[in-house]
């Protein structure tokens, strides 16, 4: 089985690149997806569990099909495997030894991608340091350079991004994976959108 840190090519807890894919790029509603599932399914793993022990078997698979259909549209594939494998075991008849191991590994996975989405709103939410302050900081003129030129659809960005990439990739790792796609998709709008995030003026 594909483990949590082979499933995305960060090695973090969320493929955020992949689930914006699959949100066809729709920023704010990740982050809204994002911030429901950390104030709603924390304790998901204790709720499967008492469900078990009070044999409301249909429930507790129920809850396991909600998360993995969740944890995709996240991009925590790790959660995601999880739930698919402990959502048969909540049925009747189910061997109790698999469900226990299957209820543990879910229980690790639930709990690294809830640290990967606190990190990524956290990052997101995070306030504008000086750059002379932040680790690899982003040169200011250099930055407003490519803010320019993407406002003006200009293609010059994507050789101005290649200039900035690893200063970005330091200062602000949340924005890191998505930016870099659209740029190279030349999507200049939702870069915008992702840079005036971290870096308003």
């Amino acid at each position: 089985m594909t483990s949590l840190m082979e499933s995305t090519a960060s090695g973090q807890a969320l493929d955020v690149a992949g689930a914006l894919k699959r949100l066809a790029g729709n920023q704010k509603l990740y982050e809204k997806l994002l911030t429901k599932f950390l104030a709603s399914y924390a304790s998901t793993a204790d709720d499967i569990q008492n469900l078990l022990d009070t044999g409301t078997l249909d429930e507790a698979e129920r809850a396991a099909h909600t998360i993995k259909g969740l944890a995709g549209n996240l991009g925590a594939s790790g959660l995601q495997a999880a739930a698919a494998a402990l959502e048969p075991l909540c049925r009747p008849g189910a061997d109790t030894t698999a469900r226990s191991a299957a209820l543990a590994a879910f229980r690790q996975q639930l709990a690294e991608a809830l640290a990967g989405v606190k990190a990524y709103l956290d990052g997101l939410g995070a306030p504008e340091q000086p750059a002379a302050s932040r680790p690899g900081g982003v040169p200011s003129e250099t930055m407003r350079l490519f803010v320019t030129l993407m406002q003006e659809d200009d293609a010059k960005a994507c050789s101005v991004y290649l200039d900035l990439k690893p200063a970005i990739a330091a200062a602000y790792p949340a924005i890191a994976a998505p930016l870099e796609k659209a740029v190279d998709n030349f999507d200049f709008k939702e870069a915008l959108d992702l840079v005036n995030k971290v870096f308003p003026g």
